[in-house]
């Protein structure tokens, strides 16, 4: 329910000129409100990719601007520990299918689930130290047969907490 930073509209903003690459370790959708607020939704699309698969569709798929589809801009996010919201009525088909709080939209959370409307928790999944090193090994090796012959450089900035208002500052 955060507004994204400076620094989000930063990288964003290199994204959409084709500047930059995104993969981010947060799950807090900043970035992706970051790309939707800079740009026009008319002509863009954010996308979160967070599977092998995802990865692959995206940079074998149609060119940008097929049969006047919208540009897609993915931004590329490493599985960890992430809060998900969860259903609490046990009569809901939707009970217990998790849903990682990037594809949430912050101004209806609190209409609850939105195949029955009750309340839905917050709650926080933790793969497994190495369930979550053979997802991301798997991710990261998809990412680089793609990003890997574009790259200039890597440019690592942290978001959260006091990182953004020192980096910004600098």
């Amino acid at each position: 329910m955060r507004d994204p930073s400076q620094l989000h509209h930063c990288v964003a903003g290199w994204a959409l000129q084709d500047w930059a690459d995104l993969v981010s370790l947060n799950f807090d959708g900043l970035t992706t409100e970051a790309l939707r607020r800079c740009s026009k939704p008319s002509e863009i699309v954010p996308v979160v990719l967070t599977e092998p698969k995802a990865l692959q569709d995206y940079f074998l798929g149609n060119p940008i601007g097929q049969n006047g589809s919208k540009r897609i801009i993915p931004v590329v996010k490493v599985w960890g520990d992430v809060f998900h919201a969860v259903c609490t009525s046990q009569q809901c088909p939707e009970f217990g299918n998790r849903t990682p709080i990037y594809e949430l939209d912050a101004s209806k959370f609190k209409d609850g689930c939105p195949s029955c409307h009750a309340p839905r928790q917050l709650q926080i999944f933790f793969t497994g130290y190495e369930e979550k090193e053979k997802a991301t090994d798997k991710l990261m090796r998809e990412l680089l047969k793609y990003v890997a012959p574009r790259i200039g450089c890597i440019v690592t900035i942290g978001f959260s907490g006091l990182w953004d208002q020192t980096l910004i500052s600098w």
